[in-house]
Parts: structure tokens; sequence; C-alpha cells
């Protein structure tokens, strides 16, 4: 079985399952890049208002739940009307990744700080709720002045929180699914149609783990109808709705359900977490291998 977080999903399907030739690879992925990047607005500078952070839920407090995490995280995107989603499941209760405007991002930076310096005696005083709304109020100001100056507003390191520098596009969130019908129309050109009937039972169905699913591909109804529900794809929903005819012809339904997967995934958060839960448990597996230039999956499967 195998998988690859994010971007490495493409290295699984063109070295394992063979699906993409080498040329094919190269133009999915950049041009997977370039989809990206046009999914946001720059000013003047060629700055964005997004960015990434890594959060690590132990370090604001053992009280602290990856449950209470979560909550935090839609408790500030709803409230502040603005983009902030967890986006990599990583390690659980350990690492996550959040992608967002940097006013959220500030905002659960400093929420963090100060739920890890005072914890549950703060929150005798003042309920969450109450925390975000004056951090909120404190991060739009700060907004505000660098905007001001001609100047945006930077994130720095703190107590569970670690910006990722250099990123300025919200990966693997709500914010791409615009680039969605852009970049399936170019994985139609580019996929195979021969190689994949020919990897389908071999190489594909239960050994590819796509990360937008986190279970085994697979071509039974309940899987179809599991990623038409996760994605909103209507081809896929098209398809469970005429099962008996679109199911008859087996190499369609996989290069369809495949396209429709990678389609959405880079707009869909990579559910690493459940991946490694199903290869150590449900499947078993004794030794992982990591193909890549650093022992990152690696180290994420230690800590696990």
């Amino acid at each position: 079985v195998y998988a690859g977080h994010s971007l490495g999903e493409y290295a699984g399907l063109s070295s394992v399952a063979t699906c993409l030739n080498i040329q094919n690879l190269v133009q999915t992925v950049f041009l997977r890049g370039l989809i990206m990047q046009n999914a946001v607005t720059r000013d003047g500078r060629g700055h964005s208002d997004f960015m990434m952070m890594a959060i690590n839920p132990v370090r604001v407090g053992r009280w602290f739940s990856t449950d209470k995490l979560l909550a935090l995280v839609d408790l500030i995107d709803e409230q502040s009307g603005r983009l902030l989603q967890v986006v990599n499941f990583n390690v659980q209760n350990f690492q996550y990744v959040v992608a967002g405007e940097l006013r959220n991002l500030w905002t659960i930076g400093a929420v963090c700080d100060q739920l890890a310096s005072k914890g549950p005696e703060l929150l005798k005083t003042m309920t969450i709720e109450q925390i975000v709304q004056k951090t909120m109020g404190v991060s739009q100001e700060r907004f505000e002045t660098a905007a001001a100056n001609d100047g945006y507003l930077e994130l720095t390191r703190g107590k569970a929180t670690i910006p990722l520098p250099g990123i300025d596009v919200p990966f693997h969130s709500r914010q791409l699914l615009g680039g969605v019908p852009a970049f399936r129309k170019l994985l139609t050109a580019k996929f195979d149609r021969e190689a994949i009937a020919k990897q389908l039972d071999t190489r594909l169905i239960n050994r590819y783990i796509p990360n937008v699913m986190a279970k085994p591909f697979s071509l039974e109804k309940s899987f179809v109808e599991a990623a038409a529900a996760h994605t909103g794809s209507a081809a896929l929903k098209e398809i469970c709705a005429n099962w008996a005819e679109r199911s008859a012809n087996r190499t369609q339904l996989g290069l369809t359900l495949l396209i429709e997967l990678l389609a959405h995934q880079f707009a869909m958060p990579v559910r690493w977490i459940e991946t490694q839960a199903l290869f150590f448990t449900e499947l078993g597996v004794h030794r992982l291998i990591e193909i890549g230039p650093a022992a990152t999956l690696r180290n994420m499967a230690a800590r696990t």
C-alpha cells in the first residue's frame, strides 16, 4: 500500500502506479502550482493576505485537547468571516497546520499564547468567545496600522505556533475550490487511459490511499458515494445516480474517480493522521519506507 502527502501523492501515482509519465507529471504539478498561486489576489508589492502556520496543542497545555483546538479554529473562522482552516492533520494531538488570513493566524497564535501562559485560570473569568473577540480586535488594529505604514501584519513564533515562512497561499483550504474545474480539465488531458486500465487492479484498487479519503482506493459503490459526499463532485454524484450503467465500464469509472479525487485534493485537507492509523492498525503495516529528500513522513510516523 502507498500514499503521498500532498504533492507527494503525484510522485506515488507516477512511480508506483505509473499512471503519469515523467513529462505529464512535471507539467501537471507545475500547472497545479500556477492554479493555486492564481487563486489568491496580491497587492502591488506581491503580498497576499494569506499564510500557513503549524500548531502543537500539547504546547498550550495537557488540558488543551485536539477537539479544543479544532473548536477554536472554527470559532475564529466563523466570528471573523475570514478564512481559518486546519489543512494538514499530520500527527494526532501534536502537529496540525492551519491556513488562513494573516489577521486570523495572528489571532490564533495570540490566543494560544494566552492560554499557554494563564491556562484554565483565565477561563475562570472569561469565556473562550470573549478571549477570541478581544484578541481579534487587537489583530485588526495591528493589521490596519501595518497597512497604513505600507507594511503587512508579520507573524512570529508563539508558544504553540510556528508560522511557515514563504508560503502565502492557503494550500488545501476551501479558498482554492474555485481552481478545481480548471485543474480537472488539465488532469483529464494528462492521465493515460491505457495505463489506468492496466494498473487498476494491481496498483490502484486497495493499494493507493488518496489524501482526500484516507481509505484505500476502491470502485465499490460505497466508496464512490463517500467520495461524492465528501468532495461535492457533480461527476461522482451522477455516477452514483446511474450506478448500474456507469459502473459497467470499470476503466472509465476508475479514471473519473481518480481525477475527481485529485482535482479536489489541493482544496481539501490532507488527512495524514487517518492515513497513518489505516497503515498501522487496520492494514497492519510493519514497515514504512519514505521516498523523498528528507525524513519528513518517517518522523511523523515515529512521533505517531
